[in-house]
């Protein structure tokens, strides 16, 4: 089929479910122009077909959808119906959007694509975060490197070494097979940057090892500095980066850790209204403050869960618990009766939840350092 007749043809299946006839579309196009279209013995101009179409709430983008070969991606519209029918949410109540109850159909069952801002929009009359949509997209599974951090996480807190291990190997694969990042001067006016390829996956996948190996034995000093040369190029902190830091923070030095800390902390507001973000700066923090309290840095400990201390709200309680912990053996190690009680109290606050949650990572430091 020619593309004038595929374009008429799919204009006329528009015009009829919206219920339209050629009297309709007068002073736009005549009645004659418009069934040759349809036809396809003739085109209609740009301008007369987008005029057209948007008297039926149509853009010129549904029509490219519908006439091409390229059909839109079949998951975005099916996991949006079943997510708006979820929330009690009807067709026509997008209509504020541009977005009419035959468009949205047609979008759900897949024959149009809507564009990335209007789908956006209407994710947030949902009061739907786009990353719970995304979520959804990808079959109720986290994004690949978010997957992997929170791997990671669960198996540094149950010592599964063995898996830990395995992500190291697989991060190093991948890195390896990608070529070396290409340096070049920063605001260079004299510099293309536009013809460069910067291979990030290599970072990535970099990033991936070092932090599987972190989470199970101590890194070099040089795998220590390429961590912190990695963080310390962070503007916007995300869940992955953030991960990223609570899974090495306990090992990094002093400096960087406090660094970022105190950039986050300043810009509080950008990170404290997601659960996940509040969750990671917490187990950053708390996780540098023990490791620095053993080493009998009390001072630098307390500054460290100081800027932590306003992201200790609605957490996870084993990481929640976990932050008081450690306030309670900072506390024991500065002054003993004192820091027994709060620490027992902590302990005792976990038995009063599940044991997995935390109780046997706080007995391990009881055993070592209180009833010693």
């Amino acid at each position: 089929m020619s593309e004038k007749s595929l374009y008429g043809e799919k204009f006329r299946e528009l015009r009829r479910l919206s219920g339209k006839t050629y009297a309709d579309f007068d002073g736009i196009v005549s009645a004659t122009s418009l069934k040759n279209f349809e036809k396809g013995a003739s085109m209609l101009a740009t301008d007369k077909l987008a005029s057209a179409l948007a008297l039926m709430n149509f853009k010129l983008s549904d029509m490219e959808n519908l006439a091409s070969d390229a059909h839109p991606i079949a998951l975005y519209g099916r996991v949006f119906h079943d997510l708006r029918r979820q929330r009690g949410y009807r067709r026509d109540f997008f209509e504020s959007l541009g977005v009419s109850p035959l468009r949205l159909k047609l979008f759900e069952e897949n024959h149009i694509m809507l564009p990335y801002d209007i789908l956006d929009a209407m994710l947030g009359l949902m009061h739907m975060p786009e990353a719970d949509f995304g979520y959804a997209l990808n079959g109720n599974t986290d994004n690949y490197f978010i997957h992997f951090v929170n791997e990671m996480d669960i198996a540094q807190y149950t010592g599964d070494t063995t898996l830990l291990k395995t992500i190291e190997r697989e991060g190093r694969k991948y890195a390896a097979g990608q070529e070396a990042k290409f340096e070049f001067p920063d605001d260079d006016p004299q510099h293309d940057y536009s013809t460069d390829r910067l291979t990030r996956q290599y970072t990535d996948f970099r990033v991936l090892e070092l932090t599987a190996k972190a989470s199970y034995t101590q890194l070099t000093d040089a795998e220590r500095t390429e961590i912190g040369d990695f963080l310390f190029g962070i503007e916007i902190w995300v869940e992955y980066s953030l991960g990223i830091l609570a899974l090495n923070a306990w090992q990094l030095p002093y400096v960087t850790i406090h660094g970022i800390l105190s950039d986050i902390a300043n810009k509080k507001s950008q990170y404290i209204g997601k659960v996940d973000y509040r969750r990671r700066i917490l187990q950053a923090g708390f996780q540098r403050a023990l490791s620095l309290t053993l080493e009998g840095s009390l001072e630098q400990a307390r500054h460290l869960l100081q800027l932590v201390a306003p992201f200790a709200v609605s957490v996870d309680i084993r990481i929640q618990g976990l932050y008081y912990f450690a306030k309670g053996f900072l506390t024991y190690q500065s002054y003993s009766q004192k820091g027994r009680q709060e620490m027992q109290e902590v302990v005792s606050g976990f038995t009063t939840f599940n044991e997995h949650l935390g109780l046997s990572f706080c007995e391990k430091w009881m055993a070592k350092y209180v009833e010693e």
